[in-house]
């Protein structure tokens, strides 16, 4: 997969942010729509552990929001979005070094810093 093929991925999927109980994550809340919209894009059809956590990697290590707690993924993408034990290890954007994905998306969001 391309990385600008994530944003057009049109698999159905039921473990999309809700946005309300993300906002205490977000460090700059005045753009924390532009930052949640590409998240929920990115987690459209994905099943694997990593795919669905590296959007939430990417965007802790732009630094455009704060790495939310497992409770907060649990409340907001469900219980069986991921285990807790495995929670922290795909938080870690070690996980993703020499991911294209992963640093498109981490462009993408420091592009909305600097907007």
């Amino acid at each position: 997969m391309r990385p600008h093929d994530l944003v057009n991925d049109t698999h159905n999927c039921d473990t999309i942010v809700v946005p309300d109980k993300f906002l205490e994550t977000m460090i700059i809340i005045d753009k924390a729509d532009k930052i949640i919209d590409i998240i929920n894009r990115s987690l459209k059809g994905k099943t694997k552990n990593k795919d669905k956590m590296r959007p939430f990697a990417a965007a802790v290590a732009a630094k455009v929001m704060r790495a939310p707690t497992w409770g907060e993924i649990k409340e907001s993408c469900g219980d069986t979005f991921i285990s807790k034990s495995r929670y922290y290890d795909y938080l870690k954007k070690e996980r993703y070094s020499g991911d294209g994905t992963f640093d498109w998306l981490k462009a993408e969001f420091k592009k909305i810093l600097d907007s």
